[in-house]
């Protein structure tokens, strides 16, 4: 591992949260898996690693006493415009709804129920594929993610 990879990986443990995309971990960790990948960054001192994985969905971990619990969702079916942006609508949406979750502080995200975050990172995965829907960065307002939701069937209460 170069010095600089080996510099930037131990900053990432000074994180709470890391929201990084399939493509960036496959470079830091080249031969491992993405849930090995995500999972050393637990191992850094992170509490969630989200790993978003384009067409693939979305990837969450995090320890729960001694066991490392994953997340995985699909996509949102639409029809891509332009990705410019993806992630991070994908970060904000997932921000936005963690701090109406009041989850502001590590401890908060830690005792964070397993399906509340999983509700948040669907919110997320919806201001993101909305957001592929247009051209250049523009990201929904709230109303149209909901209205957005609600059409696919998910109640994200």
């Amino acid at each position: 591992m170069s010095r600089p990879t080996a510099h930037c990986l131990s900053a990432l443990g000074l994180a709470d949260l890391i929201k990084i995309s399939a493509a960036d971990l496959r470079w830091f960790a080249p031969n491992q898996t993405l849930e090995q990948a995500a999972e050393s960054l637990l191992d850094r001192g992170v509490a969630l690693a989200v790993v978003t994985r384009g067409g693939e969905g979305v990837l969450a971990v995090r320890r729960e006493g001694g066991s490392v619990r994953r997340i995985t969702l699909p996509p949102f079916k639409v029809d891509v415009v332009d990705t410019v942006g993806a992630g991070d609508s994908f970060s904000g949406g997932f921000l936005a709804s963690l701090a109406e979750r009041g989850v502001v502080t590590r401890e908060a995200l830690e005792r964070l129920p397993l399906d509340e975050l999983e509700r948040s990172l669907r919110f997320a995965t919806a201001v993101s594929a909305l957001t592929c829907t247009r051209a250049g960065a523009d990201p929904p307002d709230r109303a149209a993610v909901d209205q957005f939701l609600a059409a696919q069937g998910v109640d994200n209460g």
